[in-house]
């Protein structure tokens, strides 16, 4: 009498079914991680853009001529469009500063001035009601076989406090 096993040997079809399965996994698991620092990377900048809107915000208006003294003295920084793109350059982590743009404005009743067409932050013509910034970051994902560079931006507007 010859033995047999109530159930049939089925090792050819897990092998077939793993090779199916596993690198379909492993696509999600990766796509997931690269995803997630997509998302890191975007709140990133928008707390870039927050920190510098309220800091251009304080920092602005009336602030250099009211502190004319202390700012030539060095006491008091000089706030201008290149001491806030560096302001954000230094906050930014694990971002390349180098993909790393800034534009601020500041919005009147007259219409939109560029920080850097102002006098260190000083609106010629009446006092600014807002300032806007606008931070854009180019991100190559980790994939990028898969897309493209993706270009984020974020912009925070605030109303101007000094």
């Amino acid at each position: 009498m010859h033995y047999r096993p109530t159930h049939t040997r089925r090792s050819g079809a897990v092998v077939i079914e793993c090779a199916i399965i596993y690198p379909v996994i492993f696509m999600m698991t990766i796509g997931l991680v690269v995803g997630g620092l997509g998302v890191y990377r975007y709140n990133e900048l928008a707390h870039l853009s927050h920190s510098c809107a309220r800091y251009a915000s304080v920092h602005g208006g009336g602030y250099s001529s009211e502190n004319k003294v202390a700012i030539s003295a060095g006491t008091l920084p000089s706030v201008d469009l290149a001491y806030l793109q560096n302001y954000v350059k230094n906050q930014a982590i694990l971002l390349d500063k180098t993909k790393l743009t800034v534009s601020v404005n500041m919005i009147t009743s007259a219409g939109s001035n560029p920080w850097s067409l102002t006098n260190n932050g000083v609106v010629t013509g009446g006092n600014a009601d807002v300032v806007s910034v606008t931070v854009t970051y180019v991100w190559v994902p980790e994939v990028a076989y898969f897309t493209g560079p993706i270009t984020m931006s974020h912009t925070a507007v605030l109303p101007m406090s000094y």
